[in-house]
């Protein structure tokens, strides 16, 4: 009798384990196909030794032998939208079909920041009467390995902020017969250690969209979400002390002068959340003090979408899917009428 009861349980906890796993894997493929979007075709271009994969409509000889002036947006995936971009309902797709009098040109590329937006700008003709628009996101404050390479060679140039971790040690420095920055090894704050083993555990299992969806649910718990890397760039918005920001406010400054330089026209903008649109918003916060502090201190203008989005917006989330928390096409469009309002004004 104690056999066969043995023998039940061990069944039906098979049968319970096997369902699991079914009920696990159908949700799986269920966000794999609600996260989907249709690839679209893009161009490598070499960019003072790095490669970069823009919209396909953009080349060099595309640019050079067009007569119009040039809109050229500028950003990271935000600005990319790639999940809109094979539509072309991406930003630069809205702002193509309403500004008639400029070719417009999508400079987003996944996981940049204003370090290669500088090399953006000093890399593609900007000329005389063509339209420059930065687009800022929450982590443009980050600075990773790369960027500080790139800083380190930018520094030679323009005065540019270098971070106290992205300066090679005295030791790295005399030890090195090679005198390029560029293949100096750095530490920046990413690389610290801090929360290692939930950086492993994000690295194994980031490809698996249950494993995203259950990340964003965590990040909802406010004594969890100071172990997401998004909570530390909300807070270096705001912090005028910190390394990231005093870099980000002289990049800032640079772009400025370099496309005023050529003669084209400047504006800067900050891309908002849209997670979760209300008026409340301490990510909204952190932009207006880094907005006052800009136009105060520095006399440049940020200006702020994030009420436009309030009063446009017909839903509180406007993102791509349940894991993918980047811009659905409805709030491209918002931004874009956005930007096109401003540079109109």
């Amino acid at each position: 009798m104690n056999l066969r009861r043995i023998n039940f349980f061990l069944i039906s906890f098979l049968i319970i384990l096997l369902s699991t796993f079914l009920a696990l894997f159908i949700f799986e493929i269920f966000l794999r196909i609600e996260n989907y979007s249709k690839p679209y075709e893009k161009i490598k271009i070499e960019i003072f030794g790095r490669n970069y994969f823009f919209q396909k409509h953009l080349s060099n000889n595309e640019i050079e032998e067009n007569k119009k002036n040039n809109f050229y947006v500028i950003g990271d995936s935000f600005v990319e939208g790639s999940v809109c971009a094979s539509k072309n309902e991406n930003i630069t797709g809205h702002l193509a079909k309403t500004i008639k009098d400029y070719k417009v040109y999508n400079l987003g590329v996944g996981g940049k920041d204003p370090s290669h937006y500088i090399d953006f700008i000093n890399f593609f003709p900007i000329n005389e009467g063509d339209i420059v628009a930065v687009v800022l996101y929450d982590n443009d404050v980050h600075i990773s390995n790369d960027t500080c390479s790139i800083i380190m060679r930018q520094k030679e140039i323009f005065p540019i902020y270098v971070p106290n971790y992205c300066k090679p040690k005295k030791s790295q420095i005399l030890g090195s017969k090679n005198e390029n920055f560029e293949h100096q090894v750095f530490i920046p704050k990413d690389q610290s250690g801090k929360n290692f083993l939930l950086k492993k555990i994000n690295y194994y299992f980031k490809n698996l969209f249950l494993f995203r969806l259950f990340k964003e649910s965590l990040y909802n718990f406010p004594f969890l979400s100071k172990y997401f890397y998004r909570e530390e760039f909300k807070q270096n918005i705001g912090n005028f002390d910190s390394e990231e920001n005093k870099w980000l406010i002289s990049s800032i400054i640079v772009t400025k002068k370099q496309v005023e330089e050529f003669g084209a026209k400047f504006y800067l903008y900050y891309y908002p959340n849209t997670n979760k649109i209300e008026k409340e918003d301490p990510r909204h916060d952190s932009w207006r003090l880094f907005a006052r502090k800009l136009f105060i201190d520095f006399g440049i203008k940020l200006n702020d979408p994030y009420p436009f989005f309030i009063q446009k917006s017909k839903k509180t989330s406007m993102v791509w899917s349940l894991t993918d928390k980047h811009p659905n096409c409805e709030a491209h469009k918002i931004m874009a009428s956005y930007i096109e309002k401003i540079t109109r004004e």
